[in-house]
Protein backbone atom coordinates (compact mmCIF):
# COMPACT_ATOMS: atom_id res chain seq x y z
CA UNK A 1 0.00 0.00 0.00
CA UNK A 2 2.78 2.64 0.84
CA UNK A 3 4.64 1.63 -2.37
CA UNK A 4 1.62 2.19 -3.83
CA UNK A 5 0.85 5.66 -2.62
CA UNK A 6 4.61 6.13 -3.74
CA UNK A 7 4.26 5.75 -7.37
CA UNK A 8 1.43 7.83 -7.74
CA UNK A 9 2.84 10.49 -6.31
CA UNK A 10 5.80 9.59 -8.84
CA UNK A 11 3.39 9.40 -11.79
CA UNK A 12 1.60 12.81 -10.61
CA UNK A 13 5.20 14.54 -10.80
CA UNK A 14 6.45 13.28 -13.66
CA UNK A 15 3.38 13.98 -15.48
CA UNK A 16 3.20 17.72 -13.74
CA UNK A 17 7.02 18.08 -15.03
CA UNK A 18 6.17 17.19 -18.75
CA UNK A 19 2.73 19.44 -18.95
CA UNK A 20 4.82 22.52 -17.51
CA UNK A 21 7.97 21.92 -19.66
CA UNK A 22 6.15 21.56 -22.71
CA UNK A 23 4.26 24.98 -22.00
CA UNK A 24 5.37 28.24 -23.62
CA UNK A 25 7.55 30.07 -22.09
CA UNK A 26 7.20 33.82 -21.40
CA UNK A 27 9.91 36.23 -23.20
CA UNK A 28 12.66 36.90 -21.31
CA UNK A 29 13.26 40.92 -21.68
CA UNK A 30 17.08 41.72 -21.95
CA UNK A 31 19.05 44.76 -21.20
CA UNK A 32 20.96 46.53 -23.02
CA UNK A 33 23.44 49.84 -23.49
CA UNK A 34 23.47 52.57 -26.82
CA UNK A 35 27.56 52.62 -27.64
CA UNK A 36 26.83 55.51 -30.10
CA UNK A 37 24.22 56.79 -32.05
CA UNK A 38 24.94 59.39 -35.06
CA UNK A 39 21.81 61.41 -34.94
CA UNK A 40 20.22 62.66 -38.15
CA UNK A 41 23.19 62.44 -40.56
CA UNK A 42 20.84 64.17 -43.88
CA UNK A 43 17.33 65.11 -44.27
CA UNK A 44 17.14 63.57 -47.24
CA UNK A 45 16.17 59.97 -48.02
CA UNK A 46 16.70 60.26 -51.71
CA UNK A 47 19.95 58.30 -51.98
CA UNK A 48 19.93 56.03 -49.16
CA UNK A 49 19.49 52.42 -51.13
CA UNK A 50 19.43 49.28 -49.79
CA UNK A 51 22.55 48.45 -50.45
CA UNK A 52 23.45 51.02 -48.21
CA UNK A 53 21.49 49.78 -44.87
CA UNK A 54 23.34 46.90 -42.87
CA UNK A 55 23.46 45.49 -39.70
CA UNK A 56 26.79 43.88 -38.25
CA UNK A 57 26.53 41.95 -35.30
CA UNK A 58 28.46 39.32 -33.25
CA UNK A 59 28.39 37.98 -29.86
CA UNK A 60 30.64 37.55 -27.29
CA UNK A 61 30.01 35.54 -24.09
CA UNK A 62 26.45 36.72 -22.92
CA UNK A 63 26.51 39.78 -24.64
CA UNK A 64 25.79 41.02 -28.47
CA UNK A 65 26.84 43.83 -30.26
CA UNK A 66 24.46 45.25 -32.61
CA UNK A 67 25.47 48.20 -35.45
CA UNK A 68 22.59 49.29 -37.48
CA UNK A 69 24.12 51.47 -40.44
CA UNK A 70 21.64 54.10 -42.51
CA UNK A 71 18.45 53.19 -40.41
CA UNK A 72 16.11 55.56 -41.66
CA UNK A 73 14.46 57.10 -38.64
CA UNK A 74 12.45 60.61 -38.41
CA UNK A 75 15.03 63.44 -38.61
CA UNK A 76 13.49 65.13 -35.35
CA UNK A 77 13.66 61.55 -33.19
CA UNK A 78 15.22 62.60 -29.79
CA UNK A 79 16.03 59.12 -28.53
CA UNK A 80 16.24 55.98 -29.72
CA UNK A 81 15.14 52.68 -27.64
CA UNK A 82 15.66 48.98 -27.47
CA UNK A 83 13.49 46.53 -26.57
CA UNK A 84 15.53 43.62 -26.68
CA UNK A 85 13.40 39.82 -26.06
CA UNK A 86 15.16 36.05 -25.73
CA UNK A 87 12.16 33.49 -26.53
CA UNK A 88 12.85 30.16 -26.71
CA UNK A 89 15.65 30.04 -30.06
CA UNK A 90 14.99 33.86 -30.72
CA UNK A 91 16.48 37.31 -29.88
CA UNK A 92 14.01 39.54 -31.00
CA UNK A 93 15.45 43.52 -31.16
CA UNK A 94 13.10 45.74 -31.51
CA UNK A 95 14.34 49.68 -32.21
CA UNK A 96 12.35 52.79 -31.20
CA UNK A 97 12.40 56.44 -32.01
CA UNK A 98 10.66 58.74 -30.12
CA UNK A 99 9.64 61.97 -31.93
CA UNK A 100 6.66 64.47 -31.81
CA UNK A 101 6.72 65.23 -35.83
CA UNK A 102 6.66 62.76 -38.56
CA UNK A 103 7.68 65.00 -41.34
CA UNK A 104 10.68 63.57 -42.51
CA UNK A 105 13.37 60.71 -42.75
CA UNK A 106 17.45 60.38 -41.98
CA UNK A 107 19.79 58.06 -41.95
CA UNK A 108 21.07 56.94 -38.53
CA UNK A 109 23.82 54.31 -37.07
CA UNK A 110 23.61 53.32 -33.79
CA UNK A 111 25.47 50.86 -31.82
CA UNK A 112 24.23 49.27 -29.35
CA UNK A 113 25.14 45.92 -26.75
CA UNK A 114 22.05 43.88 -25.71
CA UNK A 115 23.52 42.30 -22.51
CA UNK A 116 23.26 39.10 -19.75
CA UNK A 117 21.91 36.87 -22.61
CA UNK A 118 21.47 33.08 -21.57
CA UNK A 119 23.85 30.47 -22.95
CA UNK A 120 22.61 29.09 -26.29
CA UNK A 121 22.37 29.26 -30.23
CA UNK A 122 19.80 31.77 -31.36
CA UNK A 123 17.95 33.32 -34.45
CA UNK A 124 18.19 37.29 -34.27
CA UNK A 125 15.51 39.38 -35.12
CA UNK A 126 16.03 42.55 -35.47
CA UNK A 127 12.86 45.23 -36.71
CA UNK A 128 11.18 41.90 -37.87
CA UNK A 129 13.93 41.41 -40.38
CA UNK A 130 15.96 37.85 -39.61
CA UNK A 131 19.59 38.38 -39.88
CA UNK A 132 21.33 35.03 -38.74
CA UNK A 133 21.95 33.21 -36.06
CA UNK A 134 24.20 33.47 -33.22
CA UNK A 135 26.02 31.36 -30.49
CA UNK A 136 25.73 32.56 -27.29
CA UNK A 137 28.22 30.89 -25.04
Amino acid sequence: MNHSKSLKIFFMLFISVFVFSSCEREPQKLSYRIESDSGCMEESRGHITKKDKAIVYRGNHDEMYIKHINVLYDCKADSITIDARVRDNYIVVRENEYAEDNDCSCPRTISYVIEKIPSGKYIVVVNDDTIGSILIY
